[in-house]
């Protein structure tokens, strides 16, 4: 309601706030400020921990600072004295004494003065939700930078008179974060409500209110079992914390900030109700430390949300005007044939499509609102102006051409075809133009004059051969160059035909591609063909051949750029020879390997077979011996029988392993698209299930996907983790981070623990096979298991290193490629 009144005050037109007294509106805000402060302080009171005065939220703040937003700076004076009764009357009730009072008005008023002057100052006068610069100098400056300065201040004063057993730091932490919550969730709810007023809900169609009360209902539904439902059955389910999310992305995309706001405002009300009932997820630790989490969750929460909705929300307004602007200029685009824009009789640009642009190399910025006089020679302009007043007077369509000034500062010339356009009186408002570029019919006379030197020069000075025949072959013109290359001379040449130079088997080939050019099937085309020189020694040559045709299109000559490439297949000719005997070695290479390939797998399986028998008879005789006759043996005894028991797992765990390690390099690997974060979660719980202790998991994943085989990156990481696992045996506090983030072209993952470590000396040593830099009695294992880690990261493409120091733990590194074998 009091949002609703603001923006009834705000919205009165010009000539109603003329004819009412600015006193009464004064007042009138005046009041609504003393019941907004005055509701706000008591519901943050509401809002706090008791016994330990642990505040949440406090609004009276952001509502004061609202209202100096949506008020003009000659009433903040007034403003200001009027949350001062409603601060006394709150705070004196609470039995904080009167020094107290004053100075955290004084540091309340500070954090709303800074706030609105400072986006006053870099957002102008109206503050819009809906653009992202707005909204990032809006966090800027009356989230961040105002709650945090007038957190000094407030702090320093608690200390100073000496109320609180708190630190400095702590008030001053309690009292920033309460405040940064409190402007970021109530400001926007309340400038955004009140500055626009409820017109929007006159605008709603009958589906957005249906679609309103959906997410209303459904976000309270679920805020309420999240956050306030009595029971252990859902409450204290952290992951529960994010179910609001859904309805909160929701009112984001379809209602903007505006609904955001409002839904924002909701959940994080009952989120801190449920909270400081020791209901929801945020319950059983210190008051201080629940108030802290509670409190990061919901600002990251809604700093993100508000960025996503304004982000959704300008490019909409975007999206808007481009349609506008679309719709406007279609009828022009759809009759646009080359260069087409508009402009006033003054020649001012209204208009220019993308022809026009890149014909000037210009930008539209460059010419919307410039004339377009500027781009003729200045000797053309008074003929140019002229042309188009009497175009202005007649009313009627008129064609013209006048030279323009192009952008390497040469001359050009353009033919327009000028339309005038009406307005509603008849008077010629605008002209639209399409226009073609003419500079070439100007100079095709200059042209045809310099064409025959500009030939020759290029005919005699060519780095080619170069030839002019008639249809039938026979030589017109020669160069020196194709002249060198057969050894005849010029008029040796114009006795023959190219049939005569050109060796048996190419002549039927060379004389149909002629024909194919003469008969139009072909425009240009390619052949190479062996030739004979004149001391009748065989040359090969790559003839470029096209025809040229008179007016009646009849072909007049035939042109050949002729190479010599005699050198080039020769070479060609050695590399494919070669080439193919490389080919035979590669296959008769690859079949021997393959071949010894599976006699390899088929040893190491065999052995494993073989290892493994006596094995399992050791195995199953010693544990009938523990079962039948362990009492019956003396103390050596049994500790033998146990050696033997355990040597004997050693023994089937290394042999394992063995195997493992020997079929990775044949193992075939397929690639999926892997969502890394979801990926890295399984992993990790997959090991918490597992483990016997309590052991500390940490994961920082930035999130994204990669293309990998999740069979063999889940090998890499489980082994780096039972390695952490097994080497933080002997530590109280066990603490395991496992991590990934993007580098560049690579992803790069980590797991680090706080165990035993290592020398630095070994850091390539602990990936050998077999290599231990422990004792077996004090942490088992085969030595094999690193050594894989290795193995299957390199395959990748990747690289892994370790570090580590003595009684500080050991972090293992993977980078893997983004692109693997080809794929991303």
């Amino acid at each position: 309601m009091c949002s609703f009144a603001l923006g009834r005050l705000r919205g009165v037109s010009a000539s109603d706030r003329r004819r009412d007294r600015p006193y009464l509106r004064l007042t009138a805000y005046a009041l609504l400020l003393f019941g907004g402060y005055f509701g706000g302080a008591r519901l943050g009171f509401a809002l706090t921990f008791q016994p330990h005065p642990v505040s949440t939220l406090w609004p009276p703040n952001s509502i004061l600072m609202a209202a100096l937003l949506l008020a003009p700076t000659r009433w903040w004076g007034i403003l200001l004295l009027a949350a001062l009764p409603a601060h006394v009357a709150v705070e004196l009730n609470s039995g904080v004494p009167i020094r107290m009072i004053l100075c955290w008005f004084i540091s309340n008023s500070c954090e709303a003065l800074i706030g609105a002057t400072c986006v006053r100052r870099y957002v102008g006068h109206r503050l819009n939700f809906n653009s992202i610069h707005h909204l990032t100098k809006f966090v800027a400056f009356a989230v961040l930078l105002a709650p945090l300065l007038s957190s000094f201040v407030d702090a320093g004063f608690v200390k100073l008179i000496g109320w609180g057993t708190d630190s400095y730091w702590q008030v001053w932490l309690m009292r920033a974060l309460s405040n940064v919550l409190a402007a970021l969730t109530i400001v926007p709810a309340i400038y955004i409500v009140a500055d626009g007023g409820l017109s929007f809900v006159h605008r709603a169609t009958r589906s957005r209110y249906v679609e309103a009360g959906l997410i209303a209902i459904g976000l309270i539904v679920v805020c309420f079992l999240v956050f306030a439902a009595e029971g252990p059955q859902l409450g204290n389910v952290p992951a529960l914390v994010y179910a609001p999310l859904p309805f909160l992305l929701w009112s984001a995309v379809r209602f903007g900030p505006r609904g955001l706001s409002i839904a924002l405002l909701a959940t994080v009300l009952l989120a801190i109700w449920g909270a400081i009932h020791a209901r929801g997820p945020f319950t059983g630790q210190d008051p201080h430390e629940i108030v802290h989490s509670l409190q990061g969750f919901l600002i990251l929460m809604s700093v993100q949300l508000m960025f996503l909705s304004t982000v959704i929300a300008e490019r909409h307004e975007t999206a808007q005007a481009l349609r506008k602007s679309e719709e406007r200029y279609r009828s022009v685009v759809e009759t646009q044939s080359e260069l087409l824009c508009r402009y006033k009789p003054d020649t001012t640009l209204t208009f220019a499509n993308d022809a026009y642009c890149r014909y000037f190399d210009k930008r539209q910025e460059e010419l919307i609102g410039h004339k377009f006089l500027e781009l003729i020679p200045p000797e053309s302009r008074n003929e140019v102006t002229s042309r188009i007043r009497l175009l202005v007077e007649a009313g009627t369509e008129m064609t013209s051409e006048h030279p323009v000034l192009l952008p390497d500062g040469g001359i050009g010339w353009q033919q327009w075809v000028n339309t005038p356009i009406f307005d509603d009186a008849g008077r010629t408002a605008e002209l639209q133009a399409v226009g073609r570029d003419i500079t070439e019919r100007r100079r095709a006379v200059e042209e045809l004059r310099q064409s025959e030197e500009r030939w020759r020069l290029v005919f005699d000075n060519s780095a080619v051969g170069i030839v002019v025949t008639n249809p039938q072959g026979r030589f017109f013109a020669t160069n020196a160059v194709y002249e060198h290359m057969l050894g005849y001379t010029k008029s040796e040449l114009s006795n023959l035909t190219l049939f005569d130079v050109t060796a048996d088997e190419y002549r039927v080939a060379t004389s149909a591609l002629i024909k194919q050019l003469v008969d139009g099937a072909r425009s240009q085309d390619q052949i190479e063909s062996r030739c004979l020189r004149s001391d009748s020694q065989p040359i090969w040559i790559n003839s470029s051949i096209s025809i040229v045709h008179d007016d009646q299109g009849e072909p007049l000559y035939v042109i050949a750029v002729v190479e010599d490439i005699t050198e080039r297949r020769q070479t060609l000719e050695a590399l494919n020879k070669l080439n193919t005997e490389l080919e035979q070695r590669v296959i008769h290479r690859t079949a021997a390997l393959n071949l010894k390939t599976r006699e390899l797998e088929a040893f190491a399986y065999t052995v494993a077979h073989d290892l493994k028998a006596p094995l399992r008879g050791i195995d199953g005789y010693s544990r009938l011996l523990i079962e039948d006759y362990l009492q019956t043996l003396d103390e050596e005894g049994r500790s033998l029988l146990l050696n033997v028991r355990t040597s004997t797992e050693q023994m089937s765990r290394l042999i394992d392993d063995l195997l493992e390690y020997s079929r990775i390099q044949y193992e075939k690997v397929s690639h999926s698209e892997l969502e890394v974060g979801p990926f890295i979660s399984s992993l990790v719980q997959q090991r918490k299930g597992l483990s016997e202790r309590p052991i500390e998991f940490v994961i920082e994943v930035e999130s994204g996907s990669l293309s990998v085989s999740a069979s063999a990156l889940g090998r890499a990481l489980n082994n780096c983790l039972d390695n952490a696992i097994k080497f933080t045996r002997t530590v109280e506090s066990p603490r395991i981070e496992i991590g990934a983030e993007q580098q560049d072209d690579h992803w790069l993952f980590w797991v680090r623990d706080n165990g035993v470590g290592f020398q630095m000396k070994h850091c390539n040593e602990v990936f050998e096979i077999f290599r231990r830099l422990h004792h077996e009695e004090d942490y088992e294992g085969t030595g094999v298991g690193l050594a894989i880690v290795r193995k299957v990261i390199e395959q990748m493409g990747g690289h892994v290193w370790a570090e580590s120091e003595p009684g500080r733990g050991s972090t293992f590194s993977m980078r893997i490629p983004k692109i693997l074998n080809g794929k991303p």
